[in-house]
């Protein structure tokens, strides 16, 4: 009988846990052509997940992209061919997430949300032109989020126009929860749904054997 009141409180306990909000933390720090990238992930005050990207990670990564696009390197043609069927590919497997994910942002709440930008051309008139273009895209952005998540509360953003030099900054930083269950729910049919696009892949990868009368 003990064992079965064990088994009662580890359930109700582990249904507890989904209504648990789970806390993510992204800063995007960006200043004259370096950047930095920076992850965590909170449930109850408990940092489950921490990472850090940097400017060498992105050079590695985007001098791999470089290679591949080189096209003295040989199986240049094939590798393109590739790179065509991963990306119809990719695009298929984001059109079927955007409503998933439209439905989780709906349950999301933001609760803080600091975006400020420092852009200057070297000239008047091109530095106001494109402030004010910047200014419109965040303020597009933020009323998005306002209408399609569940709460935004504190949103702090600037754009600083620097008239005198050429220079190109931002400084991005956002928390935002989810309910531990709804993010539990996504992670399944993002799972799943990578899973179907690994077999469609091998199966595109396949060659296709015609039979040859001789």
């Amino acid at each position: 009988m003990a064992w079965l009141v064990v088994l009662i409180v580890l359930f109700l306990l582990f249904i507890l846990s989904l209504f648990l909000r789970i806390y993510t933390t992204i800063s995007f720090v960006y200043e004259n052509g370096k950047e930095q990238w920076k992850f965590q992930v909170r449930i109850i005050n408990i940092t489950i997940y921490k990472k850090e990207i940097g400017d060498e990670q992105a050079d590695e990564k985007m001098e791999s992209i470089i290679a591949r696009l080189n096209p003295d390197e040989p199986g240049f043609i094939e590798n393109m061919k590739a790179r065509w069927i991963e990306f119809l590919e990719m695009r298929q497997m984001v059109h079927r997430l955007i409503p998933r994910l439209l439905k989780l942002f709906s349950k999301t709440k933001v609760h803080s949300l600091k975006w400020h930008t420092k852009i200057g051309t070297g000239e008047a008139s091109s530095t106001g032109m494109i402030t004010g273009g910047i200014w419109a895209l965040k303020q597009i952005l933020v009323g998005w989020m306002k209408k399609n998540m569940k709460k935004v509360n504190q949103t702090v953003v600037f754009v600083d126009p620097i008239f005198k030099q050429k220079y190109a900054g931002t400084h991005f930083i956002c928390m935002f929860s989810v309910r531990l269950g709804h993010a539990i729910l996504a992670i399944i049919y993002l799972s799943s749904l990578t899973q179907k696009q690994k077999q469609t892949h091998k199966h595109n990868q396949q060659p296709d054997y015609k039979e040859v009368n001789v």
